[in-house]
């Protein structure tokens, strides 16, 4: 059977600092007003939610058994070989990467696109493990598609040699569960297999090694940034996980 994990991710002990501004230094009239590029570093939105944070089933101890119906749902078998293009696809547009932390599945194939009127480089050289690493050139309006081919040992980052302040993460799994927080710190990972405990890692680009956070309202220690979950077959199981301003502090310093 499958249940649904949701939750959103809250910062919590107090307000941020303020994050350093990146100033472009090139083709001024498509990068951005003023110059100013959007620092993603840390991006808190409305009710504290925090964005960007990368929650994947870690399968390091435990393997799943890919594209086994006993294991994954048949939405996630439908899309096992699809083409992520359009509102799914990995953007760059005003010379800054439009989803700052991206994942897909390893069998999957992803558009990379350019909004953008100038040419771009997205650069997936630091691909890690058997994930391929490649360098396109984008030309403007264009777009190229990826193929991964494998898992990635973990996020890894992606650039662009044109414009140096553009930077986003991406990270390639080989199964269906995992998620990236949206613009008010919320997730959802359907279809999660149930029976079985399961280890959720926690990935945020600023705070890579959280050590305890609050899990709905009690204290949680966590190991190696990972949380140990085991649901039951048609379980909806929420998760307010707050992270403590403590972690990002050296953004700030």
């Amino acid at each position: 059977g499958f249940a649904t994990l949701r939750g959103r991710f809250v910062l919590s002990g107090g307000s941020p600092g303020v994050l350093r501004v990146i100033r472009a230094d090139k083709d001024l009239d498509i990068c951005a007003a003023n110059g100013n590029i959007p620092n993603e570093a840390l991006v808190i939105g409305s009710g504290n939610g925090i964005q960007n944070v990368l929650v994947y089933v870690e399968t390091k101890a435990f393997k799943i058994p890919i594209g086994d119906p006993n294991w994954e749902h048949q939405e996630y078998l439908d899309r096992m070989n699809a083409v992520l293009e359009g509102p799914e696809g990995f953007d760059q547009e005003k010379c800054y990467f439009s989803s700052h932390v991206f994942a897909m599945r390893a069998t999957q194939t992803l558009q990379i696109q350019n909004s953008d009127s100038i040419g771009h480089n997205t650069d997936l050289q630091a691909a890690s493990g058997r994930a391929n690493r490649v360098n396109y050139q984008v030309p403007g309006r264009g777009s190229v598609l990826y193929e991964p081919g494998y898992k990635s040992k973990g996020p890894f980052r992606v650039s662009c040699g044109a414009h140096s302040w553009m930077g986003a993460y991406m990270h390639v799994v080989d199964h269906p569960f995992f998620a990236v927080s949206d613009a008010e710190g919320e997730f959802e990972i359907k279809h999660v297999p149930s029976g079985v405990e399961l280890e959720f890692r926690i990935w945020h680009e600023s705070a890579q090694k959280l050590g305890s956070v609050t899990l709905n309202n009690t204290p949680a220690t966590l190991t190696k940034s990972r949380l140990k979950g085991t649901f039951t077959d048609g379980e909806v199981v929420d998760w307010n996980i707050e992270i403590d301003v403590s972690n990002f502090e050296h953004l700030f310093n």
